[in-house]
């Protein structure tokens, strides 16, 4: 059951990344905007993005792993 739930919360994370990184090129897409103006919004945008991707990744995997350590302590006072 708990492997199924990470699977399920996993699938959720990385549609919830995709998302933002879609909806926030999709803005910038239909933003009026010179050429070069856009070009720099857009790589401004994806860096913003991937760094904020990697917090959120980082923070995932030290909640999952707390949890984890949470899960054996308690199995291991039962």
């Amino acid at each position: 059951m708990n492997n199924n739930q990470n699977l399920i919360t996993q699938s959720f994370l990385r549609g919830m990344i995709i998302g933002i990184l879609l909806g926030g090129t999709a803005a910038l897409l239909f933003a009026p905007g010179s050429g070069r103006k856009f070009r720099k919004k857009i790589l401004k945008v994806k860096d913003d993005l991937l760094g904020n991707a990697d917090n959120m990744i980082k923070d995932i995997e030290k909640n999952f792993s707390d949890i984890v350590t949470n899960a054996k302590k308690n199995t291991e006072t039962l």
